[in-house]
């Protein structure tokens, strides 16, 4: 009698003991099948403990954890790392940080997980670093840089009287060209302004310069216009570029578009 007491007193003793625990835990944990293993944790006030450890100082070593499994989640207690959650990657373990929000500094901004540029002040502006600071710098004016050599400014004329050009010729030829230093133009001679002189009137001159230097061909023909140029060798010369009788080109200054 005395024994089958005893059985139910220990019955009952473990029947209390459930209950006690089934009131103090609040959290159902339900493994999954086996098709989709799982374990799902419902509770309206309570949660998962994960192991609490204390790793070493070298999240190399799996202590004090034995071959742990790939992806095994553990919670560091201890002072040797930071405190929180890690997981095994194979080789060591990752600390499962905290998702902080960045920030940044002027000129670029966050706002809503997008980053961006802040505004310039005026259209064409580009970002430079001064050196301390990135800074909105406005493009600059166009410059005129004055392309002009040093120089003197001389009479060129053309002979418009004169022998007709011989390759073995002492005289003074038709068509030469002269500087002078006075500023008048002598006779028979005409300025190098790029004047439309006659083809009728001056026949043995139109012969020798023709078109190059301007006309129609039929009633007209030009003069040399040296004002304001200096006067260069056809040819071409050692590494420089081609230049025809009568070509001009060049000019007194240059633009330099350098915005920035």
């Amino acid at each position: 009698m005395k024994k089958i007491i005893s059985q139910l007193g220990f019955g009952l003793l473990i029947v209390l003991c459930a209950t006690y625990i089934a009131k103090a835990q609040s959290t159902t944990i339900t493994p999954g099948d086996y098709t989709q293993p799982n374990i799902t944790a419902t509770s309206t006030n309570n949660g998962v403990l994960i192991p609490q450890l204390t790793l070493t100082a070298s999240l190399a070593s799996a202590s004090p954890v034995t071959n742990p499994a790939e992806g095994l989640l553990i919670y560091n207690v201890g002072n040797n790392q930071a405190k929180g959650f890690y997981y095994w990657a194979g080789d060591n373990w990752e600390y499962i940080g905290t998702i902080t929000t960045p920030t940044a500094s002027a000129p670029i901004s966050i706002a809503s997980n997008n980053i961006k540029l802040n505004s310039g002040t005026e259209a064409g502006q580009l970002l430079t670093w001064d050196g301390n600071n990135w800074i909105n710098t406005s493009p600059k004016p166009a410059v005129s840089l004055d392309n002009l050599q040093p120089y003197l400014t001389l009479n060129f004329c053309i002979a418009r009287q004169g022998a007709f050009p011989q390759r073995n010729g002492l005289d003074n030829y038709i068509g030469e060209i002269n500087i002078f230093s006075f500023g008048f133009t002598p006779k028979n001679w005409s300025p190098c302004d790029g004047q439309l002189i006659s083809i009728s009137q001056n026949t043995a001159l139109f012969a020798l310069l023709g078109t190059y230097y301007g006309g129609d061909g039929k009633v007209t023909f030009a003069l040399p216009d040296l004002r304001g140029r200096a006067p260069m060798h056809m040819g071409q010369g050692q590494g420089l570029s081609s230049y025809t009788l009568g070509q001009s080109g060049g000019t007194e200054s240059t633009t330099l578009d350098n915005k920035y």
